[in-house]
């Protein structure tokens, strides 16, 4: 209540149709920041064998391979002694696979029981149809070498869950589906023991999805104040209509 009201008419000062209906979550995040002025990559002062690499930001995602190298050399100084891993692979194969449209894909009827009701192949069985992820690529993410017990972990993997509809079980229930494929994977996990998404702590909404009270809340909020909005409507006044030249006035007239 202390932040979000400022959010929908600021908004609305940059995109005058902007619609609250069309809200489907709030999302917030914390960034530790340096005050150097850049990256921290280095031993500790009173921990020799302690590397730290922080103050990233967001280059840290395209840098991430050079910052790696960057701690496996001050590991080296600092005395680790690892020999390299023949069975490592640094070329892994992507998870997610590039789709055509709907082409290849089947949509099946979610009962909330049966994660594949018509038995297709798992590369065409949809799990997320917002995301169009399917069976397939949640299995290839299960099987690799980090192990998932939760579908935070899959959605962060395969973006299973992270479309417009955030996983509602009237849409396509595709958390239970992921769930499902999960346990399966993981042997001796039951469903019910995996993890779900923990949205008391990423929204400022208490339930997951918005109600109708909280969508009216939002179209009042995103309301400018009656001085600010005739303030508003003044200056499109003063800039409409737009001057046009008396070349662009007459071709105008005789289209």
């Amino acid at each position: 209540r202390q932040f979000l009201p400022p959010t929908p008419p600021a908004c609305r000062s940059l995109v005058p149709d902007f619609e609250t209906d069309d809200a489907f979550h709030s999302f917030s995040g914390a960034r530790a920041k340096s005050s150097r002025g850049d990256w921290i990559i280095e031993r500790c002062a009173t921990e020799p064998d302690l590397i730290h690499a922080a103050g990233i930001d967001s280059p840290g995602i395209a840098g991430s391979p050079a910052i790696a190298l960057e701690v496996v050399r001050l590991l080296g100084e600092a005395g680790l002694d690892a020999p390299a891993d023949p069975a490592f692979n640094p070329s892994r194969a992507a998870v997610v696979v590039p789709k055509r449209g709907d082409e290849g894909l089947v949509y099946t009827p979610d009962d909330k029981e049966s994660l594949n009701a018509l038995g297709v192949s798992a590369a065409e069985n949809v799990v997320c149809k917002c995301e169009k992820v399917t069976e397939a690529e949640v299995v290839d993410a299960c099987r690799r070498s980090l192990p998932i017990d939760s579908t935070q972990a899959i959605r962060k993997r395969t973006r299973a869950g992270m479309g417009g509809c955030q996983g509602k079980p009237w849409n396509y229930g595709c958390e239970c589906r992921v769930a499902q494929i999960i346990a399966r994977e993981t042997e001796g996990l039951p469903v019910a023991e995996v993890g779900r998404r923990p949205w008391s702590a990423t929204s400022q909404f208490p339930r997951r999805w918005l109600s109708d009270g909280d969508k009216e809340n939002l179209k009042a909020w995103s309301q400018p104040p009656p001085a600010e909005a005739d303030e508003t409507a003044r200056k499109l006044e003063e800039a409409l209509p737009l001057e046009v030249s008396p070349v662009e006035a007459a071709e105008a007239e005789a289209e």
